[in-house]
């Protein structure tokens, strides 16, 4: 996840733990093993981007052993103005998560945590665009989480139906170009949505 300012600020977790343990989307198999290395390379490789090519400041969190998937951080809240919404996670295997991403942003130092009643995918499901939030649900995230979060932030929240089970967070079939332009892919989400919002 990253903050809005010019010079970003990123959460990455290292992924010392990062296997397939489990099969929760369409593009996890468990015959089909993470490499290690290649892991580790690749993760190095989008540290230094953000750090070196960027500028960006990286904060780290510890990863977890039995937490292997605490390697996809947008997925561990949502950071709008210095106010964090916490995931509500809907697979049971990644629940554990939000107790130790709580525990970071509490010693970060950001004092407005909200915790949602409804199921909530942090910015996997919430992708910020100018001073509108689009949210998506139907896969994992839960639509009545939008007004929390919309109440939580004094934003608008734009409602994005998730059809198709390949794309089962927002950030998979949308995302932010710039300050006037996204992209999206349209056979990701219902014909009510793409009517309502293109």
């Amino acid at each position: 996840m990253a903050s809005e300012n010019k010079t970003k600020t990123v959460l990455m977790c290292p992924p010392i733990f990062f296997d397939i343990e489990y099969e929760i989307n369409p593009w996890m198999d468990l015959k089909n093993q993470v490499n290690p290395k290649q892991a580790a390379k690749q993760w190095k490789s989008i540290y230094d981007t953000y750090t070196q090519k960027l500028g960006w400041d990286v904060e780290l969190i510890d990863p977890i052993k039995g937490l292997p998937d605490m390697v996809f951080t947008a997925n561990g809240g949502l950071v709008l103005d210095g106010r964090v919404i916490l995931p509500k996670f809907l697979p049971k295997v990644r629940q554990p998560e939000t107790p130790h991403f709580k525990t970071w942003f509490e010693s970060a130092g950001y004092p407005h945590i909200y915790m949602p009643k409804y199921v909530f995918e942090g910015q996997g499901d919430a992708l910020v665009w100018n001073d509108v939030i689009f949210a998506g649900y139907g896969i994992r995230t839960d639509m009545r989480s939008h007004k929390e979060i919309a109440n939580f932030s004094g934003k608008k929240v734009v409602s994005l139906e998730l059809v198709d089970s390949r794309f089962f967070h927002l950030d998979t079939a949308l995302t932010v170009l710039n300050s006037e332009t996204v992209a999206f892919y349209p056979k990701a989400f219902s014909k009510q949505s793409q009517k309502n919002h293109t």
